[in-house]
């Protein structure tokens, strides 16, 4: 395509040449530049656009994954959440309390504002 476009643009350049140096360069910037180039980045867009269409399947999929992990791990929290209630209800049956650990305010504690509870026996 752009041989084509090259070829029209030559159409005009005796002319061009013929009329002086400033009218060359304009012939250059405006007639051949843009019409050359025009159908370079025409073909440029089109693999773009291939390129796109190609990959848009593999990020569906991908997206598609993450939920399904994310789907997943959300059962497993909630699992995980069931298993610790059920655990804390056998321990209260048991005769066990809970007894609120002292918070630490001091920066080196890992578990500083994290709610820790103790279970300790009733005797």
């Amino acid at each position: 395509m752009s041989y084509v476009f090259a070829g029209i643009a030559l159409i005009s350049l005796p002319a061009a040449i013929q009329v002086g140096v400033a009218t060359l360069i304009a012939w250059i910037a405006q007639t051949f530049l843009q019409l050359v180039l025009l159908s370079v980045i025409m073909v440029g867009q089109k693999a773009s656009v291939a390129a796109s269409d190609k990959q848009a399947p593999q990020t569906y999929k991908d997206a598609e994954a993450l939920l399904k992990i994310q789907d997943e791990v959300h059962r497993l929290v909630e699992v995980n959440n069931s298993l610790t209630e059920e655990i804390h209800r056998t321990l209260r049956r048991r005769g066990r309390r809970p007894l609120a650990a002292t918070r630490s305010s001091h920066l080196g504690n890992p578990l500083s504002g994290i709610d820790q509870t103790a279970y300790l026996t009733v005797t």
